[in-house]
């Protein structure tokens, strides 16, 4: 094809048709790559047809894709365009004419045999798509027909390729498979032949409709009751406050985890923009302040004098030195911002005790394990006894009594008025560590606090009298029925799950937020109301 053009115009057409940019096998090193001989070279209908091959497919004849829909230009209508620049702005229409356009102007130029073919079904619709009216005029003009129709184009490409094999030839599983299920037409179900050859696709079939079902069956976290193993009261396991606290947030993740055993990947992701994680933070700030408030006895520095914040920072420059050799620094600069974020978090912490007291009669005191530790404390309850253990941060004496600290180093998020004593159970530390502290000394113990001595916390304190845990002993007997009977069903709280390991096995999704959707929580409340099952952790979540 030739048209009227200046020398500038054709030798810019010249230079852009040849500008291939498909690679060729093992080709390395900057644009432009080459085209390989005997390889296939993939390209669109401006710059296809210049190798002079002997074979060209042209694939996607098909109505929806070819020469396209004519969609009018939303930003420019046709009818501004003709009025704006007739000859420079082509309407939808010339848009269509210009795609048939390279087309012919492709096929004009090929040399040896063309073959074109057409897409003839939408898997996404599930319906049959017709060939483009391009492919019909080419059929006219292979068989000097100008009558013929789309019924006979339709014949004349029968039969339509597809996955399924025909013939005998077999080349791998996907094909056996499709060959034994056709049947005219279409395909048999065959799903019996398929689970039988697939146990595990028929195992996650199974669970899918146990969990649709309107019961709670063993992929909602209902087992065989095993209380002489599985019940601490009954079992003699040590139990801690946080195993507890977590089995009352959601049972089913302790089924995970005590029950099956089950393990996240221990596999450390370093963030270029964090040194810590939380857990390494909130341990280095902790051993900050023992060793703060031990050394300060040691050397008779009173938390109230100038020198104890010299000594608090001389201590946590000896701990940010000991984790550094234990956890990679990313760079010097997010080290320093860190260090600095915690020496702000230490001085808070000076300040705060020096507002609060710090009598103390114990700091990091452990029952039940370690060595040289006291034993378990054991509580009574109606289902048995319960052998604590645990890490008590600090134990002070006050002039009403032993007082039992625990320090947060996050925010004071889920400690609020609106979370009550026990919020919903999860809140067992107050309850348990007042008790170890009652057995270990002769002293009576006047309540449990929790210090927030960071700048996130700001130092907020958050107190429990003894007097406000008395029914701690039905709390414990509720969360710890759910294990005696086996019944291990999902939290109804989607903030539950945010920090679970076990994320992935739920299906749960958290956005950017920190907004959590959870399958399972999901059917939780959707049956919360009707099964018995429930009854226990909605009591739980109804206490004040």
């Amino acid at each position: 094809l030739t048209r009227p053009t200046s020398f500038g115009s054709a030798v810019s057409i010249l230079r852009a048709h040849l500008d291939i940019t498909v690679p060729s096998p093992n080709t390395e090193g900057p644009l432009p790559w080459s085209s390989a001989g005997g390889a296939l070279h993939l390209s669109d209908l401006d710059h296809g047809g210049w190798t002079g091959r002997p074979m060209t497919f042209v694939v996607g004849l098909d109505a929806e894709r070819f020469p396209g829909a004519g969609i009018q230009d939303p930003l420019l209508l046709d009818e501004d365009r003709l009025e704006l620049a007739p000859d420079a702005l082509p309407t939808s229409t010339e848009r269509l004419a210009e795609r048939r356009w390279a087309l012919a102007a492709l096929l004009a130029r090929l040399e040896g045999t063309v073959t074109l073919s057409c897409s003839t079904w939408s898997a996404i619709e599930g319906r049959d798509v017709a060939p483009a009216a391009d492919l019909l005029q080419a059929f006219r003009l292979q068989r000097d027909d100008p009558a013929k129709n789309y019924e006979e184009l339709h014949d004349a490409l029968s039969p339509i390729a597809c996955p399924v094999p025909r013939g005998e030839g077999r080349i791998d599983a996907a094909d056996v498979w499709l060959a034994a299920l056709a049947s005219g037409d279409g395909l048999k179900a065959g799903l019996p032949q398929v689970l039988e050859a697939h146990p595990g696709l028929a195992a996650g079939i199974d669970a899918a409709e146990a969990r649709e079902s309107d019961g709670v069956t063993a992929w909602d976290g209902k087992i065989e009751p095993r209380p002489d193993t599985l019940d601490p009261r009954r079992s003699g396991r040590l139990v801690s406050s946080s195993q507890l606290s977590k089995l009352a947030g959601c049972p089913l993740s302790h089924l995970y985890r005590k029950v099956l055993r089950l393990k996240k990947p221990d596999d450390p992701e370093l963030e270029p923009g964090r040194w810590l994680e939380a857990r390494h933070r909130g341990s280095l700030l902790h051993d900050v302040y023992e060793v703060a408030l031990r050394r300060a006895r040691e050397r008779d520095v009173a938390v109230g004098e100038p020198g104890f914040e010299e000594l608090a920072l001389e201590v946590l420059d000896e701990q940010v030195a000991r984790y550094r050799g234990k956890v990679p620094v990313p760079s010097e600069v997010v080290f320093r911002h860190e260090v600095d974020s915690l020496r702000r978090d230490v001085r808070s912490f000076v300040r705060h005790v020096r507002t609060t007291g710090a009598d103390w009669v114990a700091l990091e005191q452990v029952v039940g394990y370690g060595r040289g530790a006291p034993p378990p404390v054991e509580i009574e309850l109606d289902g048995g006894t319960l052998a604590v253990c645990g890490r008590i941060d600090r134990i002070d004496r006050t002039g009403e009594g032993l007082v039992v600290i625990d320090y947060k180093t996050g925010s004071t998020w889920g400690h609020g008025a609106e979370q009550g004593t026990w919020h919903g159970g999860r809140h067992l530390q107050h309850l348990l560590y007042t008790r170890v502290a009652d057995a270990l000394y002769e002293e009576p113990v006047h309540r449990m606090e929790y210090h927030f001595p960071t700048t996130r916390g700001q130092n907020e304190r958050r107190r429990y009298e003894v007097g406000r845990l008395r029914e701690g002993e039905a709390v414990l007997d509720a969360i710890l029925d759910h294990v005696a009977e086996g019944t291990f069903v999902a939290s109804d709280d989607e903030g539950d799950c945010r920090f679970c390991d076990y994320k992935a096995i739920c299906r749960v999704e958290v956005d950017d937020w920190g907004n959590a959707h959870s399958p399972p929580v999901e059917r939780t409340k959707a049956r919360w109301e009707e099964l018995a099952a429930y009854e226990r952790l909605r009591w739980l979540r109804g206490l004040g």
